[in-house]
Formats: structure tokens, C-alpha cells, sequence
């Protein structure tokens, strides 16, 4: 019979998970907010060089940043740097709050950026012939940014509370990583799937709230920003703290794990394709699936179009999205795992299936923000001038959304290829993704070996969104 309480390690567990996820998204809200006050005064290529290297940052997955900071604390320890005493800092609970913010500071720091940045120039303006710098940091600013700040708080919340793998990799014991033991080790899918509840819970509610009360039909990826807008004057102090913040956010998540990165793998032309060589297959699977969802996944994303008429769709989708992964993949085995299905669940065809179910609320935002930036009059040209709604749709589609089209194939790709928890859950014997191998070698692997498929990972990600670049670039010149 199902016991309908929590241990004492579960509750220690949902603890951890909210001490983590609260000290996260204060830290990382707080130091984004910081940067993003500078990075609002930066223009033209500054702006540009900068924008990328956070999303960078981004690019690189919170597993990704955690597997390197761990092998450079064991390097540096092998070389005399650090006593041995380091190694127990590396199962702190500091460690993870450490991994999680340099890995998800780009969310504030892009947001923000975009929010300040859209403050009405006029209002600033005239600020400045009151009010010094900090009355309007004070009265002005931060009044205007409280509900972006309020949603990216909560977006980061999210996030970390539902995390899997930088915990496990840690060896920390929180919620979602119990969830996963109760399933993987003890299997009692029962418990697991009824853990499960809070986090899906949870995050239903805290999701739609923000969708419903805070960001309402605003888009999450705004894809048009204001062009003009007053200079941001900064007190002395916080413009030190903020460039202190520039500086180290980019040197923790930017410098500092390329380089790890490069001195820690095999980079001598031999060995390299050695590692290559030895994961040939790993890394075809990977790419393969990672390709071949990027259509459903398009297809899919189509969703967002569907977002202006019917409201309540959006917050109820993407708080589907933003449910533990782990949570997600046990749900998907319930379905899928019956002899009716075999033909799905014993094939790479069901991480098809479950990806494109996971990830088509978050891809259908780029079509919805698209759509927000259309002419209503251009469109209803169109539905004028064709009787069929199917060649309709189709025209719009082909005029408009040749551009998203192909960003959302490149975010797709590498949403898919960066994906853990459902992969390691689901995937059928004898498949693995490069991720899944990484998380395997953290036990007994070479650690030239794991950052080589790390930077194998990273390259074809930036290498993919750099394509989608060049060929929206194109498109637009085109026009």
C-alpha cells in the first residue's frame, strides 16, 4: 500500500531542492540585473560580442558546466595548487548553488538587458534633469523591471528545483534525484510517480501564475527591441560592481571552461581521433536523433500560433514543459511501456516522441513571438486573396516564418543533443546519446575521453546555431 507522507530523507531531500533553487535564483537575478545595467549602455558590435559570449555560457548545459569545474578541481589538486581537502567542497551543496548560477546567469542577463532596454527613452530623459543617478536607479529602474524581475526569479526557480543532473552529479540528494532513485534503484514506480505530484504540482502552479498574473501575452523570446533609448546614468559604485560582475560572470563561464576544456583533453591530432574513433557510434546516434526530431519538433512548435486565441493555452502548455524532466520520462514509461506500444517503446522512436512532447511548448514561443511581429493587415491581405485556409496558412507560413523555420531547427537540434534525465530514463538497450556515455564515464572513464565529447558537443551545437545565423541572415537579405 502507497504510504502518502514524506520520510525524513524525503523531506530532507525537498529541502535541499528549495535551498538550492531559492540561492540560485536569488544570486543569479541579483548579479544578472547587475551586468544587465551595463550591458543596456553597450552598443552596436560591444552589445553584439557580448550578447554571445552569454549565450555562450548558455550553450554550455549546467551538466556540461559541472563535469568541468569537477575535473578542474581534480587537476588543479594532481598539480599541487589545492590541498586534497578541495574534494570534499565538491559534494557541498555550495557546489551545486556555485555550478548553477554561472550556468544560468544568461537568462537574467539577456532578459533584463531586453527589459531596460525597452524602458521608454522620454521617462529617462526627463528623470535626468531631477534626479542623480541612484534616484533613478531607485525610483526609476528597478519600479519599471519589478515583473521582469518577479519572472526571471521564478523561471531560474524552476529550473533549479526541477534539476537532475548537476545534483546527481554531485552526489546530492534532492527531490527530483529521490524521484529518480525510488524509480532507477529501488524500482517502485509507484513511490516514484507519487514524489512526482509535488514538483509537478508545484511547478503547474507557479508557471501558470507567472504566464497568467506577470508575463501575460508578452512573448518570452522577444525577437524586436526598441531601438532608442536614454542612456542609463549609474552611480560609481554600482557601475564598478556591475563591470566586477561582467568581468567574473564571463571568466567563470566562459574563459575558464574553454580552457579547462583544452588543456584536459586530447587534442593532438592522433589522440583525438582516437576518442573519436571509440565514440563514433555514440556521437552518430546522438547526431542522428538529434537531426530527425528537429521535424516533429517543427512541426509541433506550430502550436504557438494557436497562442492569441486561445490564452489559456500558452501558461497550461509550457507549465506542462516545465515539469521535472525526470518526472516527465517516468510518465512517458507509464504510457508507452505496454505491449500495444512495443513497437515505440523498444526503439529510439520513443526519445522521438517524448523530446517533441517535452520540448514543443518551449519551441512554440519563437513562432508565437513571431507571430506578435506580423501586420494584421498583411495578413488578412492574404486571406483575402485565397479562398482555401490550408493554401492560406501555408503562404503565411512561407512569407513569414522561413526565418523562425530555421531557428527553431537549430535550438531543436540542440535542446535534443544536450538532453539527460529522459534519455538515461527511456532509452532503449543498447542506444546512447553522447550524454548519456558522459554521465556513464563519470565512474570509471578517462577524463581526456569525457572532455573531448564535451567539446565534440559544443562544437557542433555553436557550429549548428552559427549556420542557422548565416542562413537567416540570407533569407533576410533576400526580402
Amino acid at each position: 500500500m502507497q504510504e502518502f507522507y514524506l520520510t525524513t530523507k524525503e523531506l530532507l531531500a525537498l529541502k535541499e531542492s528549495l535551498v538550492i533553487a531559492v540561492s540560485v535564483a536569488l544570486f543569479s537575478t541579483i548579479i544578472g540585473f547587475s551586468i544587465s545595467l551595463v550591458l543596456s549602455k553597450l552598443k552596436g558590435k560591444a552589445l553584439v560580442a557580448t550578447q554571445i559570449l552569454f549565450f555562450l555560457i548558455l550553450l554550455i548545459s549546467p551538466f556540461f558546466h559541472g563535469l568541468i569545474w569537477k575535473n578542474l578541481v581534480i587537476s588543479l589538486i594532481k598539480l599541487g595548487v589545492l590541498s586534497s581537502s578541495f574534494l570534499g567542497i565538491i559534494r557541498t551543496t555550495a557546489m551545486s548553488i556555485f555550478v548553477l548560477t554561472i550556468a544560468y546567469i544568461p537568462i537574467p542577463v539577456l532578459l533584463l538587458t531586453k527589459s531596460i532596454r525597452d524602458i521608454n527613452g522620454s521617462i529617462l530623459n526627463s528623470a535626468k534633469l531631477s534626479l542623480n543617478p541612484k534616484q533613478i536607479l531607485l525610483k526609476i529602474i528597478i519600479p519599471q523591471l519589478k515583473i521582469p524581475i518577479a519572472t526571471v526569479l521564478l523561471i531560474v526557480f524552476i529550473l533549479c528545483f526541477n534539476t537532475y543532473d548537476v545534483p546527481a552529479f554531485f552526489e546530492h540528494n534532492t527531490f527530483v534525484t529521490e524521484i529518480f532513485s525510488q524509480f532507477s534503484s529501488h524500482f517502485n514506480f509507484l513511490r516514484a510517480f507519487y514524489l512526482s505530484l509535488i514538483p509537478m504540482a508545484l511547478t503547474f502552479i507557479i508557471t501558470f501564475l507567472t504566464f497568467t498574473k506577470l508575463i501575460k501575452d508578452k512573448p518570452l523570446f522577444s525577437l524586436r527591441t526598441k531601438k532608442e533609448n536614454g542612456s542609463i546614468p549609474l552611480p560609481k559604485l554600482v557601475a564598478i560592481v556591475s563591470l566586477s560582475f561582467l568581468a567574473l560572470a564571463l571568466f567563470l563561464g566562459v574563459l575558464i571552461p574553454i580552457v579547462s576544456l583544452a588543456l584536459n583533453s586530447n587534442l593532438g591530432f592522433a589522440s583525438f581521433t582516437k576518442d573519436l574513433s571509440e565514440s563514433s557510434g555514440v556521437i552518430t546516434r546522438s547526431l542522428s536523433i538529434s537531426l530527425i526530431t528537429i521535424v516533429p519538433l517543427s512541426i509541433s512548435g506550430l502550436l504557438g500560433l494557436a497562442y492569441k486565441k486561445l490564452r489559456l493555452l500558452r501558461p497550461l502548455t509550457l507549465s506542462f514543459f516545465a515539469m521535472p524532466s525526470v518526472s516527465f520520462a517516468i510518465l512517458g514509461i507509464y504510457l508507452f511501456n505496454r505491449p500495444s506500444l512495443e513497437f515505440v517503446y523498444q526503439t529510439p522512436l520513443i526519445l522521438v516522441v517524448l523530446y517533441t512532447l517535452h520540448f514543443a511548448p518551449l519551441v512554440a514561443e519563437f513562432f508565437y513571438a513571431k507571430s506578435l511581429t506580423i501586420p494584421p493587415n498583411q495578413v488578412n491581405a492574404i486571406k483575402l486573396s485565397i479562398k482555401s485556409a490550408l493554401k492560406q496558412k501555408l503562404l503565411i507560413l512561407k512569407i513569414y516564418y522561413k526565418e523562425t523555420f530555421v531557428l527553431v531547427g537549430a535550438v531543436s537540434f540542440w535542446l535534443v543533443l544536450t538532453e539527460l534525465p529522459i534519455t538515461l530514463l527511456v532509452q532503449p538497450p543498447g542506444f546512447q546519446t553522447i550524454t548519456t556515455r558522459l554521465f556513464i564515464l563519470l565512474h570509471y572513464g578517462s577524463e581526456a575521453l569525457m572532455n573531448s565529447l564535451i567539446l565534440v558537443t559544443l562544437a557542433t551545437s555553436l557550429l549548428t546555431l552559427m549556420l542557422a545565423k548565416v542562413i537567416i541572415d540570407k533569407i533576410s537579405n533576400n526580402e
